[in-house]
């Protein structure tokens, strides 16, 4: 699950919250020992490596096992899947 963080009480700042307004907060997501965790994030020649078609709706269908191409500065890394 996904649990809100922040570094806690704050003496003065905006209302009291001058932690939240110096962007002192975050989410800690707990997930179970295996799981695999994908980029979010990536440049649209990333996303043309790891298509392997497109759906009838133009939807890319992705290969989140693709890696990188031979001459590629990070041949034969991942291109979607973070590696634990």
């Amino acid at each position: 699950g996904a649990y809100v963080i922040t570094s806690g009480p704050n003496l003065g700042g905006q209302g009291g919250s001058g932690a939240i307004a110096s962007g002192l907060f975050g989410v800690l997501n707990v997930e179970p020992a295996g799981s695999t965790w994908y980029r979010s994030q990536v440049t649209r020649a990333e996303m043309d490596m790891a298509t392997t078609g497109y759906t009838n709706g133009g939807q890319p269908i992705l290969n989140y096992a693709a890696v990188y191409p031979v001459g590629h500065p990070y041949a034969d890394e991942p291109i979607l899947e973070i590696s634990g």
